[in-house]
């Protein structure tokens, strides 16, 4: 089909001068553009509204002449649901109701959706309702070494064959962290632990501390380091304290201050306090024995956090043994005494 526009063109055979006959170039046309396949669809849908079309445009070439015809197939599409199938098979079966029409193909299918790991629980394959619009409920298992935290534990399966609407969900159980984003619930390494449930992930054991076991929830302490009942598991096992520096003491007849210096070593605790164990030695008893209970101490004798004491009511001309201890909250777990540095003094006459 040529364009309006264009001039008229005539071709024809003919012959050369030495007869013999010719045929000249074809002219060359230039076919009508399509329309848009917006426009196109848009003009078909407002003339048929209401069917489910799908539209298929093509171009035919008319080759005997050259020439380019616009030709326009329609193809509709239609898609019926049933269902639920109660027995194993069914009929398909279409009437001809006289139409110009032509049956190109018939295409019977089912959706499902497939077999997927979700918020830490397994959703088993589910088929689709029979519409589009049915939501099909499908009830989920934890993954191994996975606990329920919300339940139920669902998921709905739409008409697409699509997951939607979660509900509920699955976490990894202590001692196990979430790997392959979050499909798998992996046991704590050797040195890791994981105290409670939860998506968080395994930590490295503390300081002076290890796991027995893979899975671990918390890691125990090494030889010579303890941890109080207080004490978070994610803080480093301790120690001891080495003894206090430095003993100082200041006689004045009857009575004494005594000062120290801290510890060389805390033990990697904070909550070093000092003890003062005072023994009376001499007096004709042959040995050294604990001081009564006139012995005054101030601010007190057990837990001083000041590394100074003054001691009062002494016994005139008597030879004493003061021991400066130091303790802190895991002395009491140790087999061992605290250590403690140690000073003697004689006292001198009581004051009139």
């Amino acid at each position: 089909m040529l364009s309006p526009s264009a001039p008229a063109q005539h071709w024809c055979c003919g012959a050369n001068k030495q007869g013999k006959f010719i045929r000249p170039a074809a002219p060359s046309f230039s076919p009508l553009p399509l329309p848009s396949v917006s426009l196109r669809e848009k003009a078909l849908k407002d003339s048929l509204p209401g069917l489910p079309l799908k539209f298929h445009w093509l171009a035919t070439e008319d080759l005997m002449t050259n020439r380019r015809h616009i030709s326009l197939t329609l193809i509709t599409r239609e898609v019926r649901s049933f269902g639920p199938v109660s027995k194993h098979g069914f009929y398909l079966a279409f009437q001809d109701y006289g139409g110009c029409m032509s049956l190109i193909a018939v295409r019977v299918f089912y959706r499902k959706c497939a077999r997927v790991i979700q918020n830490g629980a397994v959703f088993q394959e589910t088929l689709s309702g029979a519409e589009s619009t049915s939501l099909v409920a499908s009830r989920g298992v934890c993954i191994p070494n996975g606990e329920e935290v919300d339940v139920p534990i669902k998921l709905y399966c739409n008409g697409d064959g699509e997951w939607m609407v979660p509900i509920g969900r699955c976490m990894c159980k202590a001692g196990h962290e979430a790997v392959e984003n979050g499909t798998v619930c992996r046991a704590c390494p050797s040195a890791f632990f994981k105290p409670i449930q939860g998506d968080a992930s395994c930590m490295q054991c503390p300081i002076n501390s290890r796991t027995t076991n893979e899975g671990a929830t918390n890691c125990v302490c090494r030889n010579g380091y303890y941890r109080t009942d207080s004490d978070p598991i994610q803080m480093p096992c301790t120690t001891v304290p080495s003894a206090p520096q430095n003993v100082l003491s200041i006689v004045n007849e009857t009575s004494l201050m005594l000062e120290w210096q801290h510890p060389r070593e805390s033990g990697g605790r904070e909550d070093v306090v000092f003890n003062i164990i005072c023994k009376s030695c001499g007096g004709g008893r042959g040995g050294c024995t604990r001081c009564g209970d006139n012995v005054q101490f101030v601010p007190r004798q057990l837990g001083l956090t000041e590394p100074r004491v003054y001691i009062s009511d002494l016994l005139a001309h008597t030879q004493y043994t003061f021991e400066v201890q130091a303790v802190n909250g895991v002395s009491d777990q140790s087999p061992y005494s605290p250590q403690y540095s140690s000073v003697n003094i004689t006292t001198n006459q009581a004051g009139v």
